[in-house]
């Protein structure tokens, strides 16, 4: 599931960078804000560099996001989105959690039938294993920048009712501070992070409701070496589907 989320995100990004052709000759209703919650259920994965600890399970994610765009197509947003797994993570008492908040520049283009933001700005994200038998923890905090890239294209309906396909490819870096209970605090490393989505919405005026397949992985490098330790990279992923609820005004 997750190399098709991948291509067909960004297969669907790069036709609408490439091209002005559309599926449907009708305008999008692009609203000027929008408001959207959205809850998703998935497989979350962990993997470490040269050591078994590695484990996949069941994981739950969440999404709020808010964008606002002017008559130019200039505007912003605020997206706050998290996932975290089971705490069966490794086959013992464990979990891992994974939290992003993206403050973004939004620049959006439109024609008959298509829409195109692209948002580009801050990211901070936060990435917790923890041990719940014993209650410690390996904390990596990041601070960094995200692109996004995401189409969303008419399929059928009217100025009151529409139906869309929607699809979003993003990449971010960031430096990374790393907190490992009983190792201490100074450990630093080099993450990043990709993101695809491929969806359908439909649209009833000021509302909308969307399902959508989500992919989410961050790779952290292994950390500079601090009193004889270092801290191991890893891959972290989530895959799952994402339902949507939005408000538009």
């Amino acid at each position: 599931m997750k190399q098709t989320i991948l291509r067909a995100a960004f297969g669907a990004a790069f036709l609408a960078l490439s091209t002005d052709a559309v599926l449907a000759q009708r305008d999008l209703h692009a609203p000027r804000y929008h408001l959207e919650l959205g809850l998703g259920l998935g497989d979350g994965e962990h993997t470490t560099d040269g050591s078994n600890l590695d484990g996949q399970t069941d994981a739950g994610l969440f999404r709020f996001a808010f964008e606002g765009v002017g008559d130019a197509g200039l505007g912003g947003g605020l997206r706050v989105e998290g996932w975290s797994t089971d705490d069966d993570l490794f086959g013992s008492p464990a979990e891992a959690t994974s939290s992003s908040l993206f403050a973004h520049f939004t620049w959006r283009h439109g024609d008959a039938g298509y829409v195109l933001p692209l948002r580009f700005g801050l990211l901070i994200n936060g990435y917790v294993v923890e041990d719940r038998s014993t209650g410690d923890d390996a904390t990596s905090g990041t601070v960094g920048l995200l692109g996004e890239v995401a189409p969303e294209f008419v399929l059928a309906g009217d100025d009151s009712v529409q139906w869309t396909a929607f699809a979003a490819a993003s990449f971010g870096f960031g430096s990374t501070a790393i907190d490992v209970d009983g190792l201490g605090d100074d450990f630093a490393s080099f993450t990043t992070f990709f993101g695809a989505e491929l969806g359908t919405r439909l649209r009833l005026e000021r509302f909308d409701v969307g399902v959508s397949l989500v992919y989410r992985t961050q790779r952290m490098d292994e950390s500079d070496e601090d009193n004889g330790f270092v801290v191991l990279g890893y891959d972290a992923e989530f895959a799952g589907v994402l339902l949507s609820l939005g408000f538009a005004w």
